[in-house]
């Protein structure tokens, strides 16, 4: 009687990993499908550099549209240095 015990734990344990491998499978594949619709849409939001000046500081030039933006990072704060136009948008200025 008790080997009949032991065999439905056993198999009790095999069907519990076996939902976990699937269910981590399938949610790989849905990340992906998301990533993928995300991805072919065009990008509002970028990091176009990083620079590493020190210790918990480092200057971050961004992109938002067609407007980028040069920021200062540290530890506590974040400071916006400069915020230009991109050079290649048409806003009709020649």
């Amino acid at each position: 009687m008790a080997l009949i015990g032991y065999l439905k734990i056993f198999l009790a344990l095999i069907f519990v990993l076996s939902l976990i491998v699937l269910l981590s499978f399938l949610m790989r594949k849905l990340d992906t499908l998301k990533n993928k619709v995300r991805n072919s849409q065009e990008n509002r939001l970028g990091i176009l550099e990083n620079l590493y000046l020190g210790k918990g500081e480092r200057m971050v030039l961004m992109r938002k549209d067609q407007v980028e933006y040069l920021i200062l990072v540290t530890n506590n704060s974040s400071i916006i240095i400069d915020k230009y136009l991109d050079i290649n948008s048409d806003d009709g200025k020649n």
